[in-house]
């Protein structure tokens, strides 16, 4: 299980009729606990009450965070915008009490910039930009180092030394509606940016191999969670609407 307790708090300060500044401070804590327990066939009872040691495992992590910032905002007619950052001081804290003993302690500090601009051209025409920064981190399940083999042949296992995810994601957004002929158009643009990002990688064992006290066959496949040097994506979406009087019907592409 996970449990989370977060807190915000800001403090809005004017600096003329079209700007303020604000503070802000969010802290929070998460703690997530996993007891995996594997029981195998008892033959002398035909029940499930066969503990097995090498099959399980007790993990718990603790994501502990605080975070600061800055922001100024303006707002005049039909501009409207925001700039700003945070400075993030996080720490990732695991231990596993079974089968071995062990702990990690991964320190973070990450300065999270972000940005929104909205310029509203005329009543019927909008456009919006926005910029963010953030940070994630791995599951307990992709943390919690025990072998997975109920399917001999695919092997699934964690791995406690993943890193926590920086993401950049910058949106843009175009709107117009023509009051006139009643036809509508969006278009929505996306990109993307991960760093360290969490992604599975798959090995083909060549020859027969020994893992964490398995014997694993040849050809068998071992998956596990790495971290990714980076990831990268961008998207783009598009919406025209007309009226059809005749049949007093709307048609809408979209792609």
């Amino acid at each position: 299980y996970t449990k989370k307790i977060n807190a915000n708090l800001a403090y809005t300060e004017g600096l003329g009729k079209h700007s303020q500044v604000q503070l802000n401070y969010n802290p929070s804590y998460t703690v997530g606990k996993s007891d995996k327990s594997t029981r195998d066939l008892n033959l002398s009872s035909g029940i499930y009450d066969d503990f097995n040691s090498l099959l399980s495992n007790k993990y718990t992590n603790v994501y502990e965070t605080q975070r600061a910032g800055l922001s100024y905002k303006y707002r005049k007619d039909k501009v409207n915008f925001s700039i700003g950052a945070d400075a993030q001081q996080s720490t990732l804290q695991g231990n596993q009490s079974f089968p071995t003993t062990f702990s990690l302690n991964l320190p973070f500090r990450n300065i999270l910039p972000n940005a929104q601009f909205n310029y509203k051209i005329n009543k019927s025409k909008n456009l919006r930009i926005n910029y963010r920064s953030s940070t994630d981190i791995p599951s307990i399940s992709q943390l919690q180092n025990v072998v997975d083999i109920s399917n001999p042949l695919q092997v699934k296992t964690g791995n406690t030394s993943l890193k926590q995810t920086f993401e950049n994601n910058l949106g843009i957004r175009y709107g117009g509606f023509n009051t006139q002929s009643s036809r509508n158009a969006m278009i929505f643009m996306n990109a993307g940016s991960i760093e360290n990002y969490i992604s599975n990688a798959t090995y083909i064992l060549n020859t027969d191999s020994v893992v964490d006290g398995f014997l694993l066959r040849q050809g068998s496949q071992l998956t596990k969670p790495v971290n990714l040097k980076g990831y990268y994506s961008a998207r783009t979406f598009f919406v025209f609407g007309l009226p059809i009087k005749k049949i007093k019907s709307n048609l809408n592409f979209n792609g």
